[in-house]
């Protein structure tokens, strides 16, 4: 988990959710995205600062590809980057599997 102050505002994230459908160009955040990491923000920075949802002013997803491996979940998959060339010669950029 980071939090990134810039400005008047903080970044927070990340999440490892398993997204479950088929991709999409803007996919939303999950109200259970958003509770996970006002928890975690919560139980980790412990201060007079409380994060609460309705101070939040903006939020974003994105979709990351990982390679299945069964029994994993997506927090413990790897990160690491590998090119694969298919037989139509394209570069496919993959995180590689470990």
């Amino acid at each position: 988990m980071f939090a990134i102050p810039h400005g008047a505002v903080t970044y927070v994230g990340t999440t490892d959710t398993d997204y479950g459908r088929e991709p999409e160009d803007y996919p939303d955040i999950t109200q259970d995205d958003v509770d996970y990491l006002l928890e975690a923000a919560n139980e980790r920075w412990t201060s007079n600062l409380r994060w609460w949802r309705k101070t939040i002013v903006s939020a974003w997803a994105g979709l990351r590809p990982l390679l299945h491996q069964d029994g994993k979940k997506p927090s413990e998959l790897s990160r690491k980057d590998e090119v694969m060339v298919g037989t139509g010669r394209a570069a496919c950029p993959s995180p590689a599997a470990s």
